[in-house]
């Protein structure tokens, strides 16, 4: 047989049986750290027994947030016994700026070079961006996300169309300085809390036949922001016709929204029932206008445009520059989602988008037309 005596044999398939035991409970050792691992990585931010709970807080129409949101709602569908329902938080740009300013602020540390449209919180304990989110993800599983713009440009397009199938309206303001744009506004009103009074605005955007003094159409087009109370409010839309206002005011229809954040649209006013139509933006929370003025909107798009306005000198509250409203109508968002209508028109989110883009390649994803994953 080529074993030698029988008690040689024995002893050599003895050794070979031990060997490979050995082997084996080595790499079920090995395994057992692995899962031991994924455990506590898992345990990090939650107790034993309790779900994790993920919240993305983000910029709705930046391709970063969106990556984040589809990442965390794959994880509880797929997960359900491990991860709770996330938590999103869908904002626009002006509330984003204030939340960072806030959270910066309030949790300091890595929060101060959070640089994309997104930040992510695990049981209440900070993350960071979206790309930090998905390398966590990634050290327990092997997570497979769409890697193309188009894909989370189409997310993006659905939550847009949420937002204006839900009757609010959004209007833009574009404005120049010596016949050079500088900027533009994009505020949204409270249609379905404040019909009348945003009817009545909207018309005075875009000129409507319901608007008539003497036989012309009315609206803000060529009207100058005329005040400027710094830290304060913004003051525009005098638009000539003083000794007739009551024609064309609007009356007091509810005061349910407050002036509690930058951005918060509101009509002036010549005492009860008789607002506008010349119309204030808040610098800052002015809680002392609060049943004082009619606030019917919210700027969502345009902080820097915002920010250059307020630093133009002024002179007893009066800018030393005529800053006039060069256009002024309704917005409805394209397909392409992009917030410029044309070349006059420069909203800031657009310096957002190279930036969700750029940073990509450096995300540990696979490229992949199905969402999937697996656990390490």
């Amino acid at each position: 047989m080529g074993h030698g005596s029988p008690l040689a044999y024995l002893k050599e398939i003895t050794s070979s049986a031990i060997s490979k035991s050995i082997s084996q409970l080595l790499q079920i050792t090995t395994i057992i750290k692995t899962i031991e691992t994924s455990i506590d990585r898992d345990n990090e931010y939650s107790s034993p027994g309790q779900s994790i709970v993920i919240k993305i807080n983000g910029i709705i129409n930046q391709i970063s947030f969106q990556k984040a949101k589809w990442c965390a709602l794959m994880l509880q569908n797929r997960l359900p016994w491990t991860f709770a329902k996330p938590e999103i938080h869908e904002m626009f740009q002006m509330e984003w700026h204030d939340y960072l300013a806030n959270a910066r602020r309030d949790i300091g540390g890595r929060m101060w070079i959070l640089n994309r449209s997104v930040a992510v919180f695990i049981n209440d304990k900070y993350i960071g961006s979206d790309i930090d989110f998905i390398n966590y993800v990634n050290e327990i599983y092997v997570i497979c996300l769409p890697n193309n713009s188009d894909f989370y440009e189409n997310l993006i397009a659905n939550d847009l169309r949420r937002i204006i199938e839900s009757s609010r309206k959004f209007i833009f303001f574009t404005f120049n300085i010596n016949g050079v744009t500088i900027g533009s506004f994009l505020f949204m009103l409270y249609s379905d809390l404040l019909p009348q009074t945003c009817e009545y605005f909207l018309n005075l955007c875009v000129g409507d036949e319901k608007n008539l003094l003497n036989e012309q159409k009315i609206n803000y087009k060529n009207s100058t922001i005329h005040r400027i109370v710094k830290s304060r409010w913004l003051q525009m839309g005098d638009i000539g016709i003083h000794g007739s206002t009551e024609t064309i005011t609007t009356p007091d229809e509810s005061y349910c929204i407050a002036h509690d954040r930058c951005g918060v649209l509101s009509l002036s006013n010549n005492g009860n029932h008789r607002n506008g139509p010349q119309f204030i933006v808040s610098l800052n929370p002015n809680p002392w206008m609060d049943g004082n003025y009619l606030a019917f909107g919210q700027l969502v798009d345009g902080v820097k445009t915002l920010k250059k306005i307020e630093e133009i000198p002024t002179y007893y509250e009066a800018p030393m520059e005529k800053i006039i409203i060069s256009q002024c109508r309704d917005y409805n968002f394209s397909k392409e989602l992009q917030l410029e209508i044309n070349q006059d028109v420069t909203l800031d989110n657009e310096d957002l988008s190279h930036e969700e883009i750029e940073d990509e390649t450096q995300t540990p994803l696979c490229t992949t037309d199905n969402n999937s994953f697996v656990r390490y």
